[in-house]
C-alpha cells in the first residue's frame, strides 16, 4: 500500500506541475472583442488577443472574426485600439529610463531619455488625457496631451552627495506641468502637490478635475474588479491511515484498511481581473469523514483497533487556471485547517488462551484539531468542475501514536 501511495503521489506533482508550468510557454490566445482605428480614422470591429498587459504590448493581434487570419499590429501602423478596459494609442514620445531600485539610483537630476514608437496605455481621455508607459524594469512614465502632442511628465529619483554623505533628491518637475494643465479648477492645487508619480494617483486626481468641471471624460480606465463566485462540491474521499508506536504493538504491526466515505461541502472563489483571470483564491468548507481497522495477532491475543473520525475542514487554496478554448484546465495547492468529531477509538482484545474479551479505546487520548497541506488538479468547463486532490496532515495529530494520514479526493463542483 505504501508504494502505491508513493506513485500516486509522484504522479500528481507531477501533472500538477505540468499543468502550473505548461511547457508550451508562448503565451495563451485569448481573443476578445475590441476594435482598431486605422490612420485613416476607420473603426474595425474585431477581435483583439487580449492579455491584460502590465508592460504596454510592442504589437497585437487581430483578426476581423472568429475564422479570418490574425493580423498583427505594431505602433503607428494603427492609430488607436480598444479591448475590454484597455485602450491603447500609437504614439512616437520621449522615455525616461533612469533606475527606480534605491540601491541603484543615479547621482544627479539629469534625465536619461530614449526616443521610441510604443503603444501608449490611455488612462483618460477628454479635453485633458492622462497616459501611461510602464518599462519591463517596473518604472512608470506619465504623459498629458497638450497642442496636440504628448508631453512627457517629469520625475526623475537621484541622489546628490554633501559632506562624503549620500541624500536621495526627487525632480518633481511634473507636478508644475499639472499645475499649468489643469489650471482651469484651482480647488486641485493641493492634490496636485499631494500626487506621487504613480499612475493610481494621477489617475485619483484626474478624477477629481474632472468631476471639479462636472464634465466627464470620453474615456477613463477603470480599476479592475476582482470576480467572486459561489459554488457547492460533492464527491468522494480514500483515506489512508498508518500508525506507529513502540509500545502499543496493535497499532504499529497492521496495515490499516482504506476507508471510502463521501465527501461535500461549499467554495468561496475571489478571481483576480489582471493575467486574464488566470489567479484565483479559494475558500472552502467541507466535511469528512474515516474509519480505519486493523487486526493485529501474537502468541496470546488477538487485537482489533478501529480509529476513525468525522471532520469540517476550512481551506484555503491559491489556484491556476490555464485556459482553453471553451474550458480551463486548473491546478492548486494550500493549507487545510480541521476540526475533528463523533471520533471512533476503540479497541477490542480476545485472549487465545481462555477467550476472555476486553475492549476499551485503542488510543489514550482525543485528537480534534488538524492542519495540513492539500493540492490537486482539475478540468472545468462552464459551471461544472471535475477534480482530483491529495491532502496530508501537516503536524501530527496525536501525541502517544505516530501517524501517517492521507486523503485522496474526487469531487464535481458546480459554481452559481
Amino acid at each position: 500500500m505504501k508504494n502505491y501511495q508513493l506513485r500516486t503521489i509522484i504522479t500528481l506533482l507531477a501533472f500538477t506541475a505540468l499543468v502550473a508550468f505548461p511547457i508550451h510557454t508562448k503565451a495563451q490566445k485569448n481573443f476578445t472583442k475590441g476594435y482598431i482605428v486605422t490612420n485613416d480614422n476607420d473603426t474595425i470591429q474585431g477581435f483583439i488577443n487580449h492579455q491584460k498587459w502590465k508592460v504596454n504590448p510592442k504589437k497585437i493581434a487581430f483578426k476581423k472574426n472568429g475564422q479570418s487570419e490574425v493580423e498583427m499590429f505594431k505602433p503607428l501602423e494603427i492609430k488607436e485600439f480598444r479591448v475590454g478596459n484597455s485602450f491603447y494609442t500609437g504614439q512616437v514620445v520621449d522615455i525616461e529610463t533612469s533606475p527606480v531600485a534605491t540601491s541603484r539610483l543615479e547621482e544627479g537630476p539629469a534625465l536619461n531619455l530614449e526616443r521610441d514608437t510604443v503603444f501608449l496605455e490611455v488612462l483618460f481621455k477628454g479635453d485633458k488625457s492622462l497616459y501611461h508607459y510602464g518599462t519591463r524594469k517596473g518604472k512608470d512614465n506619465l504623459y498629458i496631451k497638450r497642442n496636440d502632442s504628448i508631453e512627457l511628465l517629469i520625475y526623475k529619483n537621484y541622489y546628490i552627495t554633501r559632506f562624503e554623505g549620500k541624500y536621495q533628491q526627487e525632480k518633481n518637475t511634473y507636478k508644475g506641468q499639472l499645475a499649468i494643465y489643469l489650471n482651469n479648477c484651482k480647488k486641485i492645487t493641493g492634490a496636485i502637490e499631494d500626487a506621487d508619480y504613480e499612475p493610481k494617483d494621477l489617475k485619483k486626481l484626474f478624477v477629481e478635475y474632472y468631476t471639479c468641471l462636472n464634465d466627464p471624460p470620453a474615456f477613463a480606465k477603470k480599476k479592475g474588479k476582482k470576480e467572486i463566485n459561489f459554488g457547492v462540491l460533492a464527491g468522494m474521499s480514500i483515506t489512508y491511515a498508518d500508525f506507529y508506536s513502540n509500545s502499543l504493538l496493535y497499532m504499529d504491526k497492521p496495515e490499516f484498511t482504506s476507508s471510502t466515505n463521501f465527501t461535500g461541502g461549499i467554495s468561496v472563489d475571489i478571481i483576480f481581473p489582471r493575467n486574464n483571470k488566470k489567479w484565483a483564491l479559494r475558500s472552502e468548507l467541507m466535511y469528512y469523514s474515516y474509519m480505519a481497522k486493523g487486526e493485529y495477532k501474537d502468541n496470546a491475543n488477538v487485537t482489533e483497533a478501529e480509529i476513525g473520525s468525522k471532520e469540517i475542514d476550512l481551506t484555503l487554496l491559491l489556484r491556476y487556471h490555464y485556459h482553453l478554448k471553451q474550458s480551463k484546465i486548473f491546478a492548486n495547492a494550500g493549507l487545510m485547517r480541521g476540526y475533528s468529531f463523533d471520533l471512533t477509538n476503540y479497541k477490542r482484545k480476545e485472549s487465545l488462551v481462555d477467550g476472555d474479551v476486553t475492549t476499551g479505546k485503542a488510543i489514550d487520548e482525543k485528537p480534534n484539531y488538524k492542519r495540513g497541506l492539500i493540492a490537486g488538479i482539475g478540468y472545468t468547463h462552464k459551471n461544472i468542475s471535475f477534480e482530483a486532490r491529495y491532502m496530508t496532515a501537516l503536524f501530527d495529530p496525536f501525541v502517544t501514536v505516530g501517524s501517517n494520514i492521507k486523503k485522496y479526493l474526487f469531487v464535481v463542483g458546480y459554481t452559481f
